[in-house]
């Protein structure tokens, strides 16, 4: 039922479509661990701290980890500093529940896609998901984080959730489709990246899906999640 199990951690990047810097300018960028990851932040710390001698980019420009913060409700707790060079004994974790909140469903609702977002209906890249298709990708990744990473049973209704999907229409679409390649090192070759980005809207009873809408607002949808891929906001 699973073909592959996603990676319980997602690497945001800046919210900012800019692919250049200044020199000196801060970086910030998200980090979400999933269920039992979040015992591996010290180890992602670590791992961050490792890369500041060897550089970021085919350029290998260096950099310093400054800071981190982690969410506590709508505040910001540090947990480490450059200067005490030490990452804090215990740090906040939030819930789904207390992420996603008890807002009322809309009856039309725009998602806008901010990182590309490889949704596929059979082996191409769906060009304009229909909601159907969305919900039961979003089924599928919330159920495989629960089942391997959070160490419980989905209870989702599938069934009923899919019929339901089906009386959801697309109102209207402001999609683009972007292509481009990176460089994999573990791979030691080029990955060729596709998805969709922009704006679509849906329209019909949505209360049924708005936990799961709201759930994919932060652990996105699609492939390529582990690094930032697949990130939408509900407008």
């Amino acid at each position: 039922r699973y073909p592959q199990v996603p990676h319980p951690f997602i690497i945001e990047p800046p919210p900012r479509h800019r692919r250049q810097m200044e020199k000196g300018e801060p970086l910030e960028f998200r980090l979400i661990l999933v269920g039992r990851a979040r015992d591996y932040l010290p180890y992602f710390v670590c791992a961050f701290q490792e890369m500041t001698a060897q550089g970021l980019g085919a350029g290998r420009l260096k950099f310093e980890l400054e800071q981190v913060t982690a969410l506590a409700g709508r505040k910001k707790k540090a947990v480490f500093s450059k200067e005490a060079q030490r990452l804090a004994a215990e740090y906040p974790v939030l819930t789904a529940g207390q992420m996603i909140g008890r807002a009322r469903a809309p009856e039309v609702v725009i998602l806008n896609f901010l990182t590309p977002t490889l949704i596929k209906d059979g082996e191409r890249l769906s060009r304009r998901p229909p909601f159907k298709l969305l919900i039961r990708n979003l089924l599928r990744r919330m159920s495989a984080l629960e089942k391997f990473h959070c160490g419980r049973d989905p209870t989702w209704d599938y069934a009923g959730l899919l019929a339901a999907a089906e009386k959801v229409e697309t109102v209207w679409s402001e999609l683009v489709e972007q292509h481009w390649t990176r460089y994999s090192n573990r791979r030691h070759d080029k990955m060729e990246i596709m998805g969709i980005l922009g704006r679509i809207c849906y329209r019909g009873d949505l209360k049924p899906f708005w936990p799961l809408l709201r759930l994919g607002e932060i652990f996105h949808a699609g492939k390529w999640t582990s690094f930032g891929m697949g990130k939408y906001i509900i407008e």
